[in-house]
């Protein structure tokens, strides 16, 4: 499940890189907005949740059991852009920002796949 909708409000819709980046960790430790009417199936038997703090409050909402946070469900970290000085649109800095994590990043490697049927094993 993604995450609730999160509180945020950008500055500015229009950018550099470091505006950028500074906007993204903002986001990522935002609190979120919960609907009125949570509607889940509680019949889990474990909950894996990013550790990013919009991931766990929901998580924490939706699921009453346990719930292991990890690092590894985050999305990948940005990594700098030649053109960094540039002052692009948010929308513009966030397509860019997925397309170099989709032909520069691997995803989830088989040890992290392996750790996690572990995890839930337990």
């Amino acid at each position: 499940m993604r995450h609730f909708k999160v509180k945020h409000k950008l500055k500015s819709k229009w950018m550099n890189f470091k505006q950028f980046k500074e906007c993204t960790e903002t986001y990522n430790n935002s609190e979120i907005i919960p609907p009125n009417d949570i509607n889940y199936d509680d019949n889990w038997d474990i909950c894996f949740s990013s550790d990013l703090k919009r991931a766990e409050l929901t998580a924490k909402l939706i699921y009453s059991g346990i719930i292991i946070r990890t690092k590894d469900l985050r999305k990948i970290k940005i990594k700098k852009f030649k053109i960094a000085e540039i002052t692009l649109h948010y929308n513009i800095w966030l397509i860019m920002s997925r397309i170099v994590w989709y032909f520069s990043q691997k995803s989830q490697d088989e040890k992290n796949m392996k750790q996690f049927q572990e995890q839930r094993s337990l």
